[in-house]
């Protein structure tokens, strides 16, 4: 999967038209300190130019693993840690694409997509993607503006402080800039 660096790149890349080259420059070279500032100002410019198609695309194949041995044999070490949950701003479905221990079921949420959380659905194993799936392109944080008006939602503050709270095994999978 591509770094956030990366990402923001490609998605300046993505929208190549709509830049002059001297606006691409500047925003890679903003993307190494504030990769998420690029993807926002990106989701801006492409909203405004019909383009948002291209930049979901941009983002779907960058977290597209380049080695999927690798990446499965990582989501694999990790459900062999057999959490009670496991929470990840991931939108790759590496966890949820591999079998727990002893080949229990997983429940899996996307909290983008979920209005009120209710823990007694959690048991052991289950997936919560915070900032949405690739699945759900449209619905997944990227921007500055999603990610303060999802945690600013008393709900997604209460699940969190209710899950991480909890006496159980949680496991927090995050790539963070």
């Amino acid at each position: 999967c591509a770094s956030w660096i990366e990402l923001a790149c490609k998605v300046t890349d993505a929208l190549e038209g709509t830049f002059q080259f001297q606006e691409r420059e500047i925003l890679k070279e903003m993307a190494v300190n504030d990769p998420r500032k690029v993807i926002s100002i990106c989701h801006r410019k492409a909203e405004k130019e019909d383009l948002l198609d291209e930049y979901y695309a941009a983002i779907v194949n960058s977290v597209n693993p380049s080695d999927k041995d690798e990446f499965r044999a990582i989501h694999t070490q990790l459900c062999d840690l057999n959490a009670y949950a496991y929470v990840t701003t991931n939108i790759d479905r590496g966890i949820e694409e591999v079998s727990l221990p002893g080949g229990g079921k997983k429940n899996v949420f996307d909290l983008t997509m979920w209005d009120k959380p209710d823990l007694r659905e959690v048991r052991n194993g289950n997936v919560f993607y915070l900032h949405g799936s690739k699945e759900n392109i449209k619905k997944s944080i990227f921007t500055d503006e999603n990610y303060l008006e999802f945690y600013r939602r008393p709900e997604i503050r209460e699940f969190l402080n209710n899950i991480f709270g909890s006496d159980h095994c949680v496991l927090f999978v995050g790539y963070s800039q």
